[in-house]
């Protein structure tokens, strides 16, 4: 605690997952914001899922978002890089009971994708989803007809598809997105962004969404929660000068780590999270902790102790005046 008390501006880089609570992720940027004024404070995911759709809402002044139940009314769906049975379950299981109803799926990616065997046609652009490939799908649409048989096929789904459900994903370029949105508009269409762990909405709500990069900081803090770290991140904090792992697991970043803040499991504490709809939900403890273990808040408490800094609970005041690219149910 001496050593993180006795940094200067600059000198130190904050982690947080965005598996913490949001009073946890509020108390550690009061921390390492406020305290250590121009510190980086980020999320541990790389390529945050939510942040670019966030900053598109911010130029908006308003969330652009539709919700999941909207997959349960629609005739047609169409998925933009995302692969919703690898990667986010629950949509994709959504998606796939409405199949045998008569739904009819499109699916765009340049990586293979699960659901693909599911879908009526399956584009790939050869340059990737760009700003520029959703202007020329948007253009063939206002046209009618597509550039070949399968672009054509899906625009004709599209021209008689009277409830539509656009779902992509969320670490899409700023530009790509806002071409989206006016492709979804032009549609008729619902849009929803998936996004990454739990609390990745409140992390960008916070401003905790820029990449990390080492860049002379003296000493890292990381506070991981149950989250397994990543090799990148791992590999990119090897060289750190001091490292503290705040963690519920002992992991390859753990061991590299000069401190170690062990802590407990998510289903050992309580707080709030808000869900990729926006909606505000909190967790109950469903197990008790072994007597001494401390939670992720009570370790920041103490830091903020040992640094005379009097946090501030009103968590719900820092995310109430923020926009975002859904609509917070706060």
């Amino acid at each position: 605690m001496k050593s993180l008390a006795g940094r200067k501006e600059k000198a130190v880089a904050a982690i947080a997952s965005s598996k913490l609570s949001l009073e946890t992720l509020h108390h550690f940027k009061q921390i390492f914001a406020d305290k250590f004024g121009s510190t980086m404070v980020t999320s541990t995911e790389e390529g945050t899922q939510t942040a670019n759709a966030t900053q598109v809402a911010r130029k908006l002044g308003k969330a652009f978002e539709g919700k999941l139940a909207s997959l349960d009314a629609a005739d047609c769906v169409v998925t933009f890089g995302v692969d919703l049975e690898k990667e986010h379950e629950v949509a994709g299981f959504f998606v796939k009971r409405q199949i045998p109803n008569g739904v009819k799926l499109i699916v765009i990616d340049t990586n293979p994708n699960n659901l693909s065997h599911w879908a009526k046609v399956t584009l790939k652009p050869a340059k990737g989803i760009t700003a520029d490939y959703i202007k020329s799908l948007t253009e063939e649409l206002k046209a009618g007809k597509g550039r070949n048989a399968d672009t054509a096929t899906a625009i004709n789904i599209l021209k008689n598809a009277t409830r539509k459900v656009f779902v992509f994903n969320g670490s899409m370029e700023e530009k790509t997105i806002e071409a989206l949105i006016e492709f979804t508009q032009l549609s008729g269409a619902e849009l929803i962004s998936m996004k990454g762990e739990a609390n990745s909405v409140a992390t960008s709500l916070l401003g905790m969404e820029q990449p990390f990069q080492m860049d002379g900081q003296q000493l890292v803090y990381v506070a991981l929660a149950d989250l397994e770290p990543s090799k990148n991140l791992t590999a990119s904090l090897k060289n750190a000068p001091f490292l503290v792992v705040q963690a519920t697991y002992a992991s390859r970043l753990s061991a590299d780590a000069d401190v170690v803040l062990p802590t407990n499991h998510w289903f050992e504490e309580e707080g709030h999270f808000i869900n990729l709809e926006g909606k505000l939900q909190s967790t109950k403890k469903s197990l008790n902790v072994i007597e001494d273990n401390w939670s992720n808040e009570e370790v920041l408490t103490a830091l903020a102790k040992k640094l005379d800094l009097q946090l501030n609970n009103d968590w719900r005041g820092a995310i109430s005046s923020q926009v975002s690219s859904v609509a917070i149910q706060a």
